[in-house]
């Protein structure tokens, strides 16, 4: 049994004499990794501290290597096993500076013209299917509208 399609017209011409207009817009899933800058990080911006308890032996790491080896510009505040990093504005943080921060890549979508309709088989929309560049697509579709106007108003 066919199925039944409640959103489309009934065909009145054969498939063979469609075509199909797509536009496919990829899912930005791709990133790549930014600066404090490009995500507009509060941290770089407002500047940030950081508390770490030196006697936790993690912390005490973490407190050497900013100290030797960050590069960052901080004051320092100790008060028994809690150190207190404070850091200026207008470097990058952490997060920066271990490639943390993201963005998402911006992908222009994909247009597609192809013989036939919604009742062409699957596999021969795909293998007709013609990738194109907008201005074409455009042109394209405007033209084939105008050819169907044309051969309206004729009769």
């Amino acid at each position: 049994m066919d199925p039944i399609w409640l959103n489309r017209a009934s065909a009145q011409l054969p498939e063979r004499a469609m075509k199909t207009y797509a536009l496919a817009a990829p899912i930005s899933t791709h990133r790549r990794i930014a600066t404090c800058a490009e995500v507009r990080c509060e941290r770089q911006a407002r500047g940030w501290r950081t508390l770490l308890d030196v006697s936790v032996p993690a912390h005490a790491s973490a407190a050497n290597w900013i100290r030797l080896h960050s590069g960052l510009s901080f004051t320092v505040e100790q008060d028994g096993d809690a150190v207190t990093f404070t850091f200026p504005a207008g470097q990058q943080c952490f997060e920066g500076i271990n490639r943390q921060h993201t963005v998402t890549l911006e992908r222009e979508p994909l247009y597609f013209v192809r013989g036939g309709d919604w009742r062409t088989d699957a596999r021969t929309r795909r293998d007709t299917a013609i990738e194109m560049n907008v201005a074409d697509w455009l042109d394209d579709f405007a033209n084939h509208q105008q050819t169907i106007a044309d051969a309206h108003s004729a009769g």
